[in-house]
């Protein structure tokens, strides 16, 4: 849907035909095109493509979101291909398109047909567009983010539903596609539709009330929750644009944000110009596991677990993978390495010290299904379990430095179990026992 066709990335304009024999719009800058990514700084400047068609092209939303970088002194260079009508499924077989996927952007911003078609990607349909689209991004160090339109107002001719109908399946469509890439999805859809039941009065949302592209306030809009993602911060207090007033403009800038600042983890941008990486670690005895607290849209992940093991974990569809469990088999002090990446060009590592098992402090005496006595205790130590269930697969006993001084594998008999301890010297004592299905529990025993 669409009237316009083009790619633009500001200045000298010229007129060419495509191979099918229509025109399309090409503006370009003083510098080539293959040539003016690597003209930027990157630390200073980001990279942006707009790939999408005219709900994308119309009240030009590169431009808004260039200007509004620009008056808080930023610099966002961008490029579109957004011929009117475009599906995604046109974008991967146009030529013009996968070129400029190809060089490397910061970020490639998708924008599916108005209606709401975008499709997940999925490991039965590997033609399916987004799924492409984020394999040419993977491979280029880009980062995906999806635009969702808005829906149709209900005064426009071709509106089949009300609104608020039409909204909430675009944006259902669009989040599980941004899921199903692990990119990041753009709250827009949901900013527009606040605006729409928060200010009803107001007017130039969309284009006219018989058109369903949006409006300069509905693309100012758009504009600054891109910006609120990107950055991390509110447009409030911009400069309002040529054709807004300051306090619609203002008003606009706020709703934006107040979508962005408390849903990023949600849609999958935290910290997402920032590449963060981090890790919390719980363990129970020997067994560890490694929370992940990195920025979002990571796409694999691998731990080294500093026993010889490793973990190379690649994400489900639309399953979370921040949690890995690893059991250590032998007491001692590991060295945990967790390496993730956005794209084979763009990765973190942590790493963190463990020493097993826990310390004093951590260990809870209250055992669930042994009971230990006597505890101080000279030369033996009695353990009962009332659980008929319960069989034994490995007693081990620890020392305060985690040293393994004990380890048998005896079973018990009628739910007791007697361990000699005469040949120990007198110390504070760590046991731990494991049963047939994995569960562990270790207690604190001083031998006196």
């Amino acid at each position: 849907m669409g009237k316009f066709k083009n790619i633009k990335t500001s200045h000298t304009m010229t007129k060419i035909k495509s191979p099918l024999n229509r025109t399309r719009l090409i503006i370009l800058t003083n510098l080539i095109l293959l040539g003016f990514l690597t003209s930027a700084n990157s630390q200073d400047t980001l990279k942006i493509l707009f790939i999408g068609n005219s709900m994308t092209y119309v009240q030009d939303l590169p431009g808004l979101l260039t200007n509004l970088a620009s008056s808080n002194g930023k610099t966002i260079i961008t490029a579109q291909n957004t011929p009117g009508g475009y599906f995604l499924s046109d974008h991967v077989a146009d030529p013009v398109s996968l070129s400029l996927m190809a060089q490397g952007f910061d970020y490639i911003v998708v924008q599916e047909q108005s209606g709401g078609n975008i499709q997940p990607a999925s490991p039965c349909c590997p033609w399916r567009p987004i799924g492409i689209i984020d394999s040419i991004a993977k491979a280029n160090c880009s980062k995906i983010l999806l635009y969702a339109t808005p829906g149709y107002p209900e005064t426009y001719s071709g509106s089949m539903e009300p609104y608020l109908d039409m909204q909430a399946e675009i944006i259902y469509k669009y989040t599980l596609a941004a899921q199903s890439v692990r990119g990041a999805y753009l709250p827009t859809a949901h900013a527009f539709r606040d605006v729409i039941i928060n200010y009803p009065s107001i007017s130039g949302m969309w284009a006219s009330p018989t058109d369903y592209h949006p409006g300069l306030k509905g693309q100012y809009l758009h504009a600054c929750v891109l910006y609120s993602v990107l950055y991390n911060e509110s447009a409030v207090g911009s400069p309002a644009p040529l054709g807004i007033s300051i306090s619609d403009a203002n008003m606009l800038q706020q709703t934006a944000w107040n979508q962005v600042k408390d849903s990023s983890y949600v849609h999958g941008y935290y910290k997402i110009n920032q590449f963060h990486t981090d890790f919390s670690i719980e363990s129970d005895s020997l067994s560890v596991t490694v929370i992940d607290s990195s920025s979002s849209m990571i796409n694999k992940k691998m731990i080294y677990w500093g026993d010889g093991d490793s973990s190379l974990i690649t994400p489900e569809l639309f399953q979370d993978f921040n949690k890995v469990t690893h059991n250590y088999t032998l007491v001692g002090n590991y060295t945990i390495t967790q390496k993730v990446w956005w794209s084979e060009c763009d990765s973190g590592e942590v790493i963190k010290n463990i020493s097993l098992p826990l310390s004093i402090d951590e260990i809870d005496n209250n055992s669930n299904l042994f009971t230990f006595y006597p505890n101080p205790t000279k030369n033996f130590i009695i353990i009962k379990t009332n659980q008929s269930s319960i069989e034994l697969k490995q007693i081990q006993i620890f020392d305060t430095q985690g040293r393994l001084i004990m380890s048998n594998q005896k079973s018990m008999q009628n739910g007791q179990l007697t361990i000699d301890l005469s040949s120990l010297p007198n110390q504070l004592l760590f046991i731990t026992l494991t049963d047939k299905n994995g569960r562990r529990e270790t207690v604190k025993i001083v031998k006196e």
